[in-house]
This record gives C-alpha cells, structure tokens and sequence, in this order.
C-alpha cells in the first residue's frame, strides 16, 4: 500500500485510516494497453501514462476526510505525489500525478453512530510520472 505521499515539501506518512488495506483494500498501478505486438508476438505500442488505483471496500469518515483534504475548495484535481511498490519495476516507487475526487459507492453507519463508512472507496492518481 502507498505509505507516503508529498503535496509540497518533503514525504510524509498517510494515516492509517486512509490506506486502503486497513479495511481490506489495495492499490495498483494500471499501464495504458498494448496497441499492437511486435513479429515474435510481445505487446507493443502503449500510448499514455500508468494511473494509481487505490479501491477499499470500506474506509472511515477520516480516511475519505485525509484524501479530500488534498484538494483546494472546489478543485477537481490536486497534485500529489505517492511512494508505491511497482511490480513492473520491482522496487518501491515515486510518483507524481493529478489526483481525482474520490468516489464510493454508499455511506452508512460504523461501529459508532459517530463513526461513518463510506463503501467502496476508489481514488485515483491519474497522468503518472516518475518523480523523486
């Protein structure tokens, strides 16, 4: 799960109620599809930046709270940077990208009435790019 992530100034720990794993979730990085294959067969041809998915099927009040805290009073878009393992590269990644509003599907009660649980919790970190 992305651990890290930087807004301005340096890398700094995203709270445990806004990682997607607390509740069961994870992340992963989608690369654009192969537009055709090379003679022998290998994919070739992608177009475009790999996004960030993060998906939960329940994150709290204070975890959505973290995530639309990263944007400015009516913006769409913000960006950010995330520290991620990238399976493709084999290592722990940096990446800055647009992030977009989040989406869920549903809001209820927690385990508190004071507590709400957002289902199915999508975020995402669009546009990509290797950054340090």
């Amino acid at each position: 799960m992305a651990v890290n992530y930087k807004t301005t100034g340096s890398w700094t720990a995203i709270p445990t109620a806004a990682l997607a794993g607390t509740y069961g979730g994870s992340y992963h990085i989608e690369y654009p599809a192969a537009e055709d294959t090379t003679l022998s067969g290998l994919p070739c041809g992608a177009f475009g930046k790999p996004k960030i998915i993060i998906r939960s099927p329940l994150i709290s009040d204070a975890g959505v709270d973290f995530w639309r805290d990263l944007f400015a009073a009516g913006a769409l878009s913000a960006s950010v940077s995330l520290e991620v393992w990238d399976d493709r590269l084999g290592a722990v990644t940096r990446y800055v990208g647009n992030l977009l509003r989040p989406k869920f599907e549903s809001v209820g009660w927690g385990s508190t009435a004071a507590k709400t649980m957002y289902r199915n919790f999508e975020i995402v970190l669009a546009e990509c790019v290797v950054t340090t």
